[in-house]
């Protein structure tokens, strides 16, 4: 079974957003399109983001979480 660690930290960082965006707009949405367009502009902003912490830490788009937590132990320490 795979640990977590090895899971790619720009798709779970895609995946949160979207799921949250979904979330939040099923409790508050108007109209059903929002539910459709939600997740897309959630795992778009949640894709940007997690590029973007990965490009101040200095790695590859393909880093796993294992690879961030490590950068930042280093940094700790």
């Amino acid at each position: 079974m795979k640990s977590i660690d090895h899971v790619s930290y720009v798709l779970l960082g895609t995946i949160v957003a979207a799921a949250g965006f979904l979330l939040g707009n099923a409790i508050f949405y108007k109209a059903m399109w929002q539910l459709v367009a939600a997740p897309v502009v959630g795992g778009i902003l949640g894709l940007v983001s997690a590029a973007w912490v990965l490009r101040d830490m200095k790695l590859p788009f393909t880093a796993t979480l294992g690879d961030v937590k490590a950068c930042q132990a280093d940094k700790n320490a």
